[in-house]
């Protein structure tokens, strides 16, 4: 039986007209529009209250906080990972594989401060006063596991003052600056480390902390660190004598958030027979003891303490909790879709009649 065949006749290539693309012509391509907003990354407020800050795979917007509109978008040319205000909240710094600079009034770049972090980066802050920008870069080195460097720049001019090698460890490394801003606290794997923010000299270590998630918190009055172990146990330290005054037995944990007048610790993730059933506990830090544990399963990344330290916000699910720092009692639960990733109490805002507090909270998606 005989079976048809079909015959294919070669076409003829159009020669390139105006709007052909060619090897030619690829170079004069230019941007006509985009579309969507890019997926948040991470969200922070201005000093003031005033705005809320969003930084996503595209850019940065920047939110009226009292009327929720899109005051301003800046776009960045790359994903925003991390961002700070200066205090005066008229810089922000946006950290992804660079840091940048960026004028909060007019959107307009500042530029790169002098150094690369040349890899990711993982903390950023200015310090209280603005007159220090510091931020941790992280980068895979030969020897395997991921190392870090800390730079610290001068916040007015961009010159950077220092860089510290921080071998090994980058997931386990973080900073904090004390609150006159003059010391910096670092941890790498198992060394804690107190610098002088001005001049990178070592004032003092500790050389056997072993800091989860480099936890470690000033105390308002600058002359105690807490610190939390991954060995469960969180310790209140004094710096003049370099003693424990304190230590706190916990069963795991995620991290700690501090009240910011200094008189409550939340340790949050606490696990129960590796499932988070205890969710986040309130401990008295002039007493070391227990106040209450909340009775919740946490999702979000940290809880957040209300600006007057009265209030405590977390996460169950795809509903928002608040709770009384004071009584341990639920005072009410906000419903959200579809699950809380994270979650931030605004400054007190005394902008109005009536000072406000507000609630940022976001998911995966935004």
């Amino acid at each position: 039986r005989h079976t048809p065949t079909t015959s294919l006749t070669p076409s003829i290539t159009p020669p390139p007209g105006d709007l052909t693309l060619t090897v030619d012509n690829v170079h004069e391509l230019t941007q006509l529009a985009w579309w969507g907003t890019g997926v948040p990354r991470t969200t922070t407020w201005s000093p003031d209250g005033s705005l809320l800050a969003v930084g996503s795979t595209l850019g940065i917007y920047l939110y009226d906080a009292h009327t929720f509109e899109m005051a301003r978008y800046i776009y960045t040319g790359e994903p925003v990972s991390l961002m700070a205000f200066s205090p005066d909240g008229q810089i922000l710094a946006t950290g992804n594989e660079r840091v940048f600079l960026w004028n909060v009034s007019t959107g307009d770049s500042l530029g790169s401060p002098e150094g690369s972090v040349n890899g990711w980066t993982t903390y950023l802050a200015f310090s209280p006063g603005g007159m220090w920008l510091a931020a941790l870069g992280g980068y895979t080195s030969s020897r395997g596991d991921p190392s870090a460097r800390l730079f610290v720049w001068n916040a007015k001019s961009g010159e950077i003052l220092y860089t510290k090698e921080l071998s090994g460890c980058s997931y386990g490394t973080s900073f904090s600056f004390s609150h006159d801003g003059l010391t910096i606290a670092y941890s790498v794997c198992e060394n804690l480390s107190l610098i002088n923010t001005s001049t990178g000299e070592l004032l003092t270590s500790f050389p056997n902390y072993d800091v989860y998630h480099g936890n470690s918190v000033f105390m308002p009055d600058n002359e105690h660190l807490i610190i939390a172990g991954s060995d469960d146990r969180i310790r209140i330290i004094n710096l003049a004598d370099q003693m424990t005054d304190k230590v706190i037995q916990v069963n795991s944990l995620d991290g700690i958030v501090l009240s910011p007048d200094g008189k409550s610790l939340a340790a949050f993730g606490i696990w129960e027979a590796n499932q988070k059933v205890s969710g986040t506990q309130i401990w008295d830090i002039e007493t070391g003891k227990l106040k209450y544990t909340l009775a919740e399963v946490g999702t979000c990344d940290a809880p957040s303490i209300s600006p007057d330290g009265l209030f405590l916000a977390s996460s169950v699910g795809n509903v928002v909790e608040i709770w009384s720092i004071a009584t341990g009692e639920l005072n009410n639960t906000i419903p959200f879709e579809p699950i809380v990733s994270s979650i931030t109490f605004g400054p007190l805002s005394e902008n109005s009649q009536v000072p406000q507090m507000v609630l940022a909270a976001g998911d995966q998606q935004g």
